[in-house]
C-alpha cells in the first residue's frame, strides 16, 4: 500500500511539474510578444513611455504604489513588472530570477527588484531566457483585465401592419398631402437643375458644337397643365418681385367643364415646369392679376364680376380677402387693370372697371373702397360724340413715383389724363379737353416707361389697340420740364398726337411693355401669335427681332387661334433683369423666351435714345 501511495504521489508531482513547464512556456511566449511590442515603440520619446508606464502602474496597484516613499528610486525610474507582481501578491514565495542582475531590497516580506536596463536606458521588461516562478505567472494572470460579456440588446418591437382603411386615412389626410406635395416639389426642382455636378474644371473646354450666340430672341420653356390650363386663355402675366424664378399667370373660364372653378391663378416655377408651384381659385373669370410689390407672398386679382381678391401663398387656394358681390363692392363691371401705388409704408391698390369707376383700396380691408372716383366726360366737351357721358375704361397706368395723376385707355380708342383728387387748375376726374387721339379701336394696354438709368423717360408710354397698331406717346405733365420738341407749349384744348406709330402687326395687338433695364427696347404681342421686340435706337419702323410662338409651341386647333392658325398671344411680362419675357397665349400656355443681347443696354443707350426721341418729335 505504501508503494502505491508513493507511486501516486510521484505521478502527481510529475504532472504538476509538467503543468509548471507548460505555464513557463506560455509565460515565455507572452514575454516574447511583450518584447516585440516594446521594440515597435522604440521611436517614442522616453518621456512619453515613462508617462505610459506610470499610468499603467497607477491603474494596476492604485494609490498603494504611489505611497511607498521608503523605496529608493534612481531618478524617479518607473518600477519594473517584477515589482508590480510582488506588490499584487506579497505573500507568495519569491526567488531572484537568474537573469536579473541588480540589488535586492526586502521590506515586510516583499521583494522588489530593479533592473539596470530600466534605470539606465530604454529597454524591454525582461529577456526571453528568463524563467519566472509560478507566482510570477499567477501575478501576470491577475493583472489581465476582466472582459465583461456584452448585454444582449432587446429585440425591436415588431411593427404592426396597417389595415387598408388606416392606410387610406393617412394617405388622404391633410398633413400627409401637404407634406407629400411640398416634398415632391423640392425633388422636382433638384431634378430640373441645369447644373452639371460631373463638370471637370481641370479640363480645357474644346467643345466645337452649335453654340447659341444669344443675339436673337429664343424660346426656352413652355408652361401648361392638362388639368387647369386646357380650354382656358391667359388673361394676365406677372413676375415675382422677390423670387426671379416664379411667374404668375391668370386664366378665364373653362367652358367645357362646369365643375372646375371659373377663374384660376397659377404660379409657375422655372425650376419645376411640369406643374404649378401654387394654384388659386376664384368664383369668376380672373381678368387681371399681379404680385404685390411690397408683400411678395400676396397675389392680387380682379375678376369679370367686379370682385377684388387677395390670395396668400402661405395659405390654401381660396382668397384670404375679397370684396362683396354687391354695389357696396364698388365694382360691378369687369376689372381689367390694377396697380399698386405708393411706398412700403404707405401704399394702396388702385383698380378700374369698364363702367368708368376707379377705386382705391387698403390691402388689409376690402369690405369697402377707401376712395371711389367716377370717370365721365365733361358736359362742355365738344368732342364727346357718345350718347352717354360714361367712359368705359379698359386699362390704366401710373408714371413712376406718381400716385395721384394717371392715364386711362378706353373702348372708344382715346387715352385721357385723370386725377384722383382735386388740384390747382383742375378737379378730380379725367381731363377730357386734352384727349390723346391716335387709335381707331379699343385700347388693350397702356404702359409707362420705367424710371431707370441716368436720364428720366418716365413721361413716355405705349398703347396697343385692336386697330393693329402700337403708339408711343409723351405725356403732358406741367410739373416736369423736358427739352423734347413735343407739346411742351401745347395750348389747353388741343388734341395730343403720338410721337410714333408702329404698324408691323397683322392682327389685334393685345399688349406692349417697356424693358425694365434698356431705355429704347419694348416688346409687343398680337393675335397672330407673334412676339415682336423693338430697339428704337436701332430701328423705329420694324422690329429688331420676332418669334412666332405657335405651331410647335402653340395649339393650332384652338378656338382662340388667330388668322394664321397660331394661338393668339394675349399678355406679356418682362422679368426684373430684362433678360426674359413671359408670354401668355389664348390656348392657356405660357411661353418664356430669352431676348439675348437685345435686352442688354450699352453705356450710351440713354443719350442715344434721347436723340431718337428728339428726331421723332421733329418729325411728328
Amino acid at each position: 500500500m505504501s508503494d502505491n501511495a508513493s507511486t501516486s504521489r510521484r505521478r502527481d508531482e510529475i504532472e504538476r511539474k509538467k503543468q509548471k513547464i507548460a505555464e513557463l512556456k506560455r509565460a515565455r511566449e507572452e514575454r516574447s510578444k511583450a518584447l516585440h511590442a516594446v521594440k515597435e515603440t522604440e521611436n517614442m520619446s522616453h518621456a512619453t513611455r515613462r508617462k505610459e508606464l506610470e499610468d499603467l502602474v497607477a491603474s494596476l496597484v492604485g494609490e498603494r504604489a504611489r505611497k511607498q516613499d521608503d523605496v529608493p528610486t534612481l531618478g524617479h525610474v518607473a518600477p519594473t513588472l517584477t515589482q508590480i507582481k510582488t506588490d499584487v501578491l506579497p505573500s507568495a514565495p519569491m526567488a531572484a530570477s537568474p537573469d536579473l542582475d541588480g540589488d535586492e531590497l526586502t521590506d515586510n516580506n516583499e521583494k522588489v527588484y530593479y533592473e539596470k536596463e530600466i534605470q539606465t536606458a530604454d529597454s524591454s521588461f525582461q529577456t526571453e531566457d528568463a524563467d519566472p516562478e509560478p507566482a510570477t505567472k499567477e501575478a501576470e494572470q491577475s493583472t489581465e483585465p476582466v472582459v465583461q460579456e456584452p448585454t444582449p440588446e432587446p429585440e425591436p418591437e415588431k411593427l404592426r401592419e396597417l389595415e387598408d382603411y388606416e392606410r387610406d386615412m393617412i394617405l388622404h389626410s391633410e398633413p400627409f398631402q401637404d407634406f407629400f406635395d411640398r416634398s415632391a416639389k423640392l425633388i422636382e426642382r433638384a431634378l430640373n437643375s441645369k447644373y452639371d455636378v460631373l463638370t471637370d474644371y481641370t479640363l480645357t473646354d474644346d467643345f466645337q458644337g452649335d453654340i447659341d450666340t444669344g443675339k436673337g430672341v429664343k424660346h426656352t420653356i413652355t408652361f401648361s397643365d392638362d388639368r387647369w390650363t386646357k380650354n382656358r386663355s391667359v388673361t394676365d402675366i406677372s413676375w415675382s418681385p422677390r423670387h426671379p424664378e416664379l411667374l404668375l399667370a391668370s386664366y378665364n373660364k373653362n367652358q367645357s367643364s362646369i365643375s372646375d372653378p371659373d377663374g384660376v391663378v397659377l404660379i409657375w416655377n422655372l425650376h419645376a415646369p411640369e406643374r404649378p408651384e401654387f394654384m388659386f381659385h376664384a368664383q369668376s373669370d380672373v381678368t387681371a392679376a399681379c404680385f404685390s410689390e411690397f408683400h411678395p407672398h400676396m397675389v392680387l386679382g380682379g375678376t369679370y364680376s367686379g370682385q377684388i381678391l387677395i390670395w396668400d401663398t402661405r395659405t390654401k387656394r381660396v382668397p384670404v380677402l375679397k370684396t362683396p358681390l354687391s354695389a357696396a363692392g364698388a365694382h360691378t363691371h369687369p376689372v381689367y387693370s390694377m396697380h399698386v401705388v405708393g411706398t412700403q409704408n404707405a401704399h394702396s391698390l388702385v383698380t378700374c372697371s369698364t363702367d368708368g369707376t376707379v377705386c382705391s383700396w387698403q390691402m388689409d380691408m376690402l369690405a369697402h373702397p377707401q376712395e371711389v372716383l367716377e370717370l365721365a366726360h365733361s358736359p362742355m366737351d365738344s368732342t364727346n360724340l357718345r350718347p352717354t357721358n360714361e367712359i368705359a375704361v379698359t386699362t390704366l397706368g401710373f408714371p413712376a413715383n406718381e400716385t395721384t395723376t394717371f392715364w386711362v385707355g378706353t373702348e372708344e380708342g382715346v387715352v385721357y389724363q385723370a386725377n384722383r383728387y382735386d388740384r390747382a387748375g383742375g378737379k378730380a376726374g379725367i381731363n377730357s379737353l386734352e384727349p390723346y387721339v391716335g387709335h381707331d379701336g379699343n385700347i388693350t394696354s397702356l404702359h409707362f416707361h420705367p424710371l431707370n438709368g441716368p436720364l428720366d423717360f418716365s413721361d413716355l408710354f405705349l398703347t396697343t389697340s385692336v386697330d393693329w397698331t402700337v403708339n408711343l406717346w409723351k405725356a403732358k405733365n406741367p410739373a416736369k420740364q423736358n427739352n423734347l420738341a413735343t407739346a411742351s407749349t401745347t395750348p389747353v384744348g388741343t388734341t395730343m398726337r403720338p410721337l410714333c406709330t408702329f404698324e408691323e402687326s397683322d392682327d389685334y395687338v393685345y399688349d406692349a411693355k417697356w424693358s425694365p433695364v434698356h431705355p429704347s427696347v419694348f416688346a409687343c404681342v398680337d393675335g397672330s401669335g407673334i412676339l415682336d421686340v423693338y430697339d428704337l435706337n436701332q430701328e423705329t419702323e420694324t422690329a429688331s427681332a420676332s418669334v412666332t410662338l405657335g405651331g410647335n409651341f402653340g395649339n393650332s386647333s384652338s378656338s382662340n387661334s388667330g388668322a394664321t392658325g397660331f394661338a393668339a398671344l394675349n399678355k406679356l411680362g418682362w422679368d426684373k433683369s430684362g433678360a426674359k419675357i413671359a408670354v401668355g397665349a389664348a390656348d392657356g400656355k405660357v411661353h418664356v423666351v430669352d431676348v439675348g443681347e437685345i435686352g442688354v443696354p450699352k453705356p450710351d443707350s440713354w443719350v442715344q435714345f434721347q436723340k431718337t426721341l428728339a428726331e421723332m418729335g421733329h418729325g411728328a
